[in-house]
């Protein structure tokens, strides 16, 4: 069962402006870090309760190559 991620319009900033980073840095990077990020959220979305808690009901689930983070918390009732 996949679960429905919510998320707030600052976690869409958020994203935009790394990438716009990355863009900078090398070209296509902004796409492989897209591509993480869409790999790490689609695996969160899948299994959530697999991260453990790191502080106050917070999970992390990390990126496997760029040094990014996606905080979130799992709410069993929506």
């Amino acid at each position: 069962m996949a679960w429905k991620l919510y998320y707030y319009d600052e976690v869409a900033v958020d994203v935009a402006d790394a990438k716009k980073w990355y863009r900078k840095q090398q070209k296509y990077l902004d796409k492989r870090f897209a591509e993480d990020v869409k790999i790490s959220l689609d695996r969160l979305q899948k299994n959530p309760l697999n991260y453990e808690i790191k502080y106050r009901n917070v999970r992390i689930a990390y990126c496997d190559i760029f040094p990014y983070a996606v905080h979130f918390y799992a709410d069993e009732f929506n």
